[in-house]
């Protein structure tokens, strides 16, 4: 074992159930406390996506109903997007998202304990840093995710303007939908035909689905926002994480370098 209070760093201590030189025990405290911040935020943002997607969810449905009007065919595609199976991937992918981070984070502390266990961190250098590099580069898209709903949000601010300059046709025309007119058989020749139309979506319903559109891209874009938070910290993290790493290697190396019978930190 190593050389106790004369050994290496002067003394030993417990860290995270790994006997550890006096030297190495700050950064080997910072490497798993790393770890397991980085195993909280991350089931956080998980957390967060769960909530959000129910949210969204509940949304969606009311969506439908703002389509009252919509020919049969149309309306029952619509209610297949919330109701059908999409709806229920979109709750079980968050759920499986939620559980999944969990077990990972669990898995990345318990792999990065015992690394340094073995005093063989420096493969944990390479992965924090590209980590690091990975949640930047998520942060960068989903802030321009943010600017894009918030977008859709001041676009949808009036919605009665909206309706009025696409005269209900706009989310008519999102939605797939087609107005139809029929024509009513004429009993006495000569007769003019009478044409009754079917309106794609009333004014009321226009107004109602513009401004359930504005509250999911508001939804969205604060659900993009607290992402792009949570990737910047899962960032830092990271890189602290890397550089905690880095020392505790070195100093891994100084010591068995310095190692050896009868040599300051070596073995007795």
């Amino acid at each position: 074992m190593y050389g106790g209070a004369t050994g290496y760093g002067g003394g030993t201590e417990d860290v995270y159930g790994v006997e550890m030189s006096g030297q190495a025990a700050e950064p080997g405290k910072k490497f798993m406390h790393g770890q397991i911040v980085w195993c909280g935020c991350s089931t956080c943002l998980s957390v967060t996506a769960l909530i959000f997607t129910l949210a969204a969810m509940g949304k969606y449905t009311e969506f439908v109903g703002a389509f009252s009007a919509l020919p049969t065919e149309q309306a029952d595609k619509m209610k297949f997007f919330v109701q059908g199976d999409l709806g229920t991937q979109m709750r079980n992918s968050a759920i499986s998202s939620l559980i999944s981070t969990i077990l990972l984070g669990l898995c990345v502390v318990g792999i990065a304990r015992k690394f340094m266990e073995d005093r063989n961190i420096k493969c944990c250098c390479i992965l924090d840093g590209f980590c690091s590099c990975v949640y930047c580069l998520n942060g960068l898209s989903f802030c321009g995710a943010t600017f894009f709903f918030f977008t859709i949000v001041g676009m949808t601010k009036y919605p009665t303007e909206v309706c009025a300059k696409v005269q209900q046709n706009l989310i008519a025309g999102v939605a797939g939908v087609t107005q139809t007119t029929t024509a009513a058989a004429p009993t006495v020749p000569g007769t003019i035909v009478s044409l009754t139309t079917t309106p794609a979506l009333t004014e009321g319903g226009c107004i109602k689905a513009v401004e359930l559109l504005k509250d999911l891209a508001t939804l969205y874009g604060i659900f993009m926002m607290i992402s792009t938070c949570v990737a910047c910290t899962l960032a830092s993290i990271c890189s602290a994480n890397a550089k905690a790493a880095n020392e505790l290697n070195e100093i891994f190396e100084d010591e068995e370098k310095g190692s050896g019978y009868g040599q300051p930190g070596g073995y007795y």
